[in-house]
């Protein structure tokens, strides 16, 4: 039996989420998507002990809360400092980069147009950073 991978994508636009889905769908791996549609529902997914994911993935630009406000938050939960957070962004710049790693990001991808793109991306993150079982 493969080991589930879950996955969060804290983003606040909906249309980001479908892509995203889509993207995971097409990759051969079991995979479970969870969503919050900004910085403060993520966090008060990722502040329940019973949830923690094998990975997130974190918009730069959210209202209410952006993402490297969040990112700064969900560095402070002690449990989940092995998790990969991936920010993840249209821009693709090495400054924000740079910043993102240096905030305790793990990485930065950037929003494709492309689904398979986007899939190609987050399955080289998954198979290399995923023990099989």
């Amino acid at each position: 039996m493969k080991k589930v991978i879950h996955v969060l994508l804290i983003d606040d636009d909906p249309e980001d989420h479908l892509f995203f889905e889509m993207a995971v769908s097409d990759i051969e791996l079991s995979i479970e998507c969870h969503f919050a549609d900004n910085g403060i529902k993520g966090l008060t997914m990722l502040s329940n002990d019973a949830f923690k994911p094998d990975f997130i993935f974190l918009d730069v630009n959210m209202l209410k809360m952006n993402g490297m406000e969040c990112l700064a938050k969900i560095k402070e939960i002690k449990r989940l400092n092995e998790v990969p957070v991936y920010m993840y962004s249209t821009s693709a710049d090495k400054l924000l980069a740079e910043k993102c790693l240096k905030s305790g990001a793990t990485g930065l991808i950037k929003k494709e147009t492309d689904i398979s793109d986007i899939r190609n991306k987050l399955l080289g993150i998954f198979t290399t950073q995923t023990s099989p079982d």
